[in-house]
């Protein structure tokens, strides 16, 4: 989405670039990951944490919706 862009963007070079390799492999094996996949409360969306970074996504098999990036301290704001 825009927003997880823009989120993207103010990452630092690298990290953007670690995240994006990250994603990159969810996106191609998402079974690699099923035990840090967590369901959101009161939603249907998922989370994923990488380090100190959590992204919240959709997945509806054929397409990983990236919703919203970043650090765990504001992510969760606004997430339902």
């Amino acid at each position: 989405t825009h927003q997880a862009a823009k989120e993207l963007d103010a990452m630092g070079a690298t990290a953007r670039a670690w995240m994006l390799e990250k994603l990159a492999d969810l996106a191609m094996d998402p079974s690699r990951f099923a035990n840090q996949i967590k369901r959101m409360q009161g939603s249907a969306a998922l989370r994923i944490r990488f380090g100190g970074y959590r992204v919240i996504f959709t997945d509806s098999g054929v397409v990983l919706l990236i919703l919203k990036a970043g650090t765990r301290g504001g992510i969760y704001k606004g997430a339902r």
